[in-house]
Order: structure tokens, then sequence, then C-alpha cells
């Protein structure tokens, strides 16, 4: 597995296909992918997203 980070505006090529950041917030990114149509892509999703913890006037909510 290759790690790396790129800028907003960045691309990488992977094989025949580049991604592109097209923007970056806090915890989300969009990305442009171009690629022929013979590449399949695929999003796949975290199970499930930590538990939230909002502390509100010294009481821990969930």
């Amino acid at each position: 597995m290759l790690k790396i980070t790129i800028k907003p505006g960045d691309s990488i090529a992977i094989d025949r296909a580049k991604v592109k950041v097209t923007q970056s917030t806090y915890n989300r990114i969009q990305l442009e992918i171009d690629a022929p149509p013979e590449i399949a892509i695929r999003r796949e999703k975290a199970e499930s997203p930590a538990p939230r913890v909002v502390v509100v006037k010294g009481e821990k909510k969930m």
C-alpha cells in the first residue's frame, strides 16, 4: 500500500487513470477520477464510524 499526501489541485496517475484532489476540508476530500470505461472504479465505505462524543456543559453525550 502506498500512502501519500497531496494538495488540492494535485493529481496522481495510476496506470491509465488519473486521480485529482479537487477539494479538501477537515474530514472530507473530493476526488475527480479520469479513467477509460474498461477500468472499474468502485467506492468502498468504512463499516461504521467511531462514536462521536460531545461535551455539553460538563456532561458527556453520545
